[in-house]
């Protein structure tokens, strides 16, 4: 295996979901109080971010057809 590139990416994020759906990068993080999920192209800043409720602990993503699925706890 060979690393093509390197995008830079926010070191605070603690992620815990990543997908690819056409050129858009989901990015699902968890941190206490501070989950949430991201959207935008491959190692620019994030086009859209929504944050979870502060009782939910944001965990893996799934992308399919109009919806991203974003399992919680």
């Amino acid at each position: 295996m060979q690393v093509e590139q390197e995008l830079p990416h926010d070191e605070t994020a603690f992620t815990q979901g990543l997908e690819f759906a056409g050129d858009t990068l989901y990015e699902g993080t968890g941190r206490n109080g501070q989950s949430k999920l991201t959207a935008g192209p491959a190692g620019g800043p994030p086009e859209r971010s929504v944050s979870l409720p502060e009782e939910f602990f944001g965990e893996g993503i799934t992308v399919t057809d109009s919806r991203v699925w974003q399992l919680t706890w």
